[in-house]
């Protein structure tokens, strides 16, 4: 195989970065148990409220309740991060005229705002797992 490289591209350049020296990121077990901690609680309290004999007949304002909320987050996410249009913009891309101050400014107000509206997911993606889960029950499990 190493002569057919070098047949086929001449000299063979050396790999300047070993595998061993590339830094992983550790995987977050905090950050999973708390989505996982708040999808036990929304789904829990969603399907207490709807199978409670009291809130039955309000399982429809129940289920478009949770779904206004969802889709409330995640429009202020969206927005809040300015659609993710910035993430795309690199230094060269900003007006000449912008002093250098104004474009370190800008081009670290992604990352800002992406951290700053984390908090938002741990809402999100329990709502979303719930409706998920209630769509499967109410259209395949219980057809």
């Amino acid at each position: 195989m190493e002569n057919y490289k070098k047949k086929r591209y001449g000299k063979i350049p050396e790999q300047s970065v070993s595998v061993s020296n590339t830094t992983k990121k550790k995987f977050n077990f905090k950050k999973l148990l708390i989505l996982m901690v708040n999808t036990v609680v929304c789904a829990s309290v969603y399907f207490f409220l709807v199978n409670t004999d009291a809130f039955m007949k309000y399982t429809t304002i129940i289920m478009a309740f949770y779904l206004f909320v969802l889709t409330g987050f995640i429009f202020s996410y969206v927005f809040y991060n300015r659609g993710f249009s910035q993430k795309k913009v690199k230094r060269e891309m900003l007006p000449p005229d912008w002093s250098e101050e104004a474009k370190d400014t800008f081009m670290k107000g992604s990352t800002e705002r992406s951290k700053k509206s984390e908090w938002m997911l741990y809402i999100i993606f329990p709502f979303a797992i719930t409706l998920m889960i209630e769509m499967v029950l109410l259209f395949i499990v219980y057809r």
